[in-house]
């Protein structure tokens, strides 16, 4: 369990664990603009003890500083971390390239159609993940708020990208 006990904070543990269970690919997004905590860590454990491919955003990476601000999350030994910044609308083509690298190609249009790919988008309270939801799916699905908690349960949103539907859970913060 992460973070402080209560009602809320077990609802949303649970959710979030539910959203990792069920996602083919997970994005967990970092603070750019902070120092690796030891709840990033923490959670980085959980995550790949998922199992679940992962993919990790750092945000908040505004200028052209981001490939050495994302530098220091190399710690969390979750591969190449990709910088972006959800506010700016920077570094989303690398991100969902990476996210979407392993996956394999449908040869079948029908099959395509079919398929739905999962994404659950975790990490840390005020880090930037609901701004990533809404920049990724072009539209206001999630409350952006500087005040930490906004996000209270996971948003699911459908979209469709060169041919691919996407189904991504934002949850709130752990």
């Amino acid at each position: 369990t992460f973070g402080e006990e209560g009602e809320f904070p077990e609802l949303i543990n649970e959710r979030v664990r539910m959203a990792v269970e069920e996602a083919d690919h997970i994005i967990f997004v970092v603070d750019g603009r902070s120092e690796l905590t030891r709840d990033d860590r923490e959670l980085a454990d959980y995550l790949r003890r998922s199992g679940r491919p992962i993919t990790i955003a750092v945000n908040k990476c505004d200028t052209d500083r981001g490939d050495e601000m994302a530098a220091a999350f190399h710690e969390l030994s979750l591969g190449e971390p990709v910088p972006v910044s959800a506010e700016h609308d920077r570094g989303f083509e690398e991100l969902l390239e990476k996210a979407t690298e392993d996956f394999p190609d449908v040869e079948d249009e029908a099959e395509s159609e079919e398929r739905l790919i999962k994404v659950a988008i975790i990490g840390r309270p005020n880090v930037g993940k609901s701004t990533l939801l809404n920049r990724l799916t072009g539209g206001e699905h999630s409350i952006v708020s500087p005040t930490a908690g906004t996000t209270r349960d996971a948003v699911d949103v459908t979209i469709e990208r060169d041919g691919v539907r996407f189904e991504f859970v934002d949850t709130a913060g752990i």
